[in-house]
């Protein structure tokens, strides 16, 4: 969508514009605003008429990152926030308070690390279980759809991951979901969201993109037998019957 790609973009210009006149950083604006829309949709629940989604976040960054950004966090945390107004206007979730993000730091995180949680409202949440009958989406999965059973495998790489999450990121960074660390795949390259008796496969904003079967991709439901390659790795997409 149009709204992502232009707040990316501002995302992008704030970071630049400060850092490279005063100071450098690892910190990535655009990979922490992804961070954010994968843990909402990791901590959604599901209940009779809504899909409720978390609306408070706490972000710990590296204690220097924390202290670099302090000159324009307002702005910073404005845009985030707009981020995730658009991508629950996208999936159509429902929120039981205003978005909020808390920023917060650990000395034992490296510049370029952070770390997410989202939780939500407590008391509006409480009050949406108690009449709702909120249930959480794997209560919902496992009633509605069979057990999926997928993996990813390459025979070349001797890699074999069984696809278990419901939301499962990838990239090159050691705190994704599957690790490839090899050339050509980004820091946060895609993500698995689980749906519809399989599972759909986003690309997010790679520096070579995605390739389902031959064709890059945004998005795309995935199929048993569907060859996927992030940069030079090439998986295989498989459902066991």
């Amino acid at each position: 969508m149009a709204i992502f790609k232009d707040i990316e973009t501002r995302l992008e210009n704030l970071f630049e514009g400060f850092f490279n006149k005063k100071f450098s950083s690892a910190l990535e604006p655009v990979e922490l605003a992804h961070k954010l829309t994968a843990e909402m949709d990791r901590k959604r629940q599901v209940s009779v008429a809504h899909v409720y989604a978390p609306n408070i976040f706490s972000v710990t960054l590296a204690a220097t990152d924390f202290a670099q950004v302090e000159g324009f966090k307002a702005a910073l945390l404005n845009e985030l926030k707009d981020y995730l107004a658009a991508h629950v206007k996208e999936k159509n979730y429902s929120l039981t308070g205003e978005i909020k993000i808390l920023l917060t730091s650990e000395p034992e995180l490296r510049s370029g690390e952070c770390q997410v949680v989202g939780r939500l409202e407590e008391d509006i949440a409480s009050f949406a279980a108690n009449n709702t009958q909120a249930i959480s989406l794997e209560e919902v999965q496992s009633l509605m759809e069979t057990s999926l059973k997928a993996r990813l495998y390459s025979s070349s790489l001797d890699l074999s991951v069984q696809l278990r999450e419901k939301v499962i990121t990838i990239g090159r960074r050691s705190d994704n979901d599957i690790v490839l660390n090899k050339p050509g795949v980004s820091r946060y390259h895609a993500r698995l969201e689980r749906c519809e008796g399989t599972y759909r496969l986003h690309d997010l904003d790679s520096t070579n993109g995605t390739l389902v079967n031959g064709k890059e991709i945004g998005q795309i439901n995935l199929f048993g037998g569907d060859e996927i390659v992030f940069g030079d790795v090439s998986l295989e997409y498989q459902v066991e019957d």
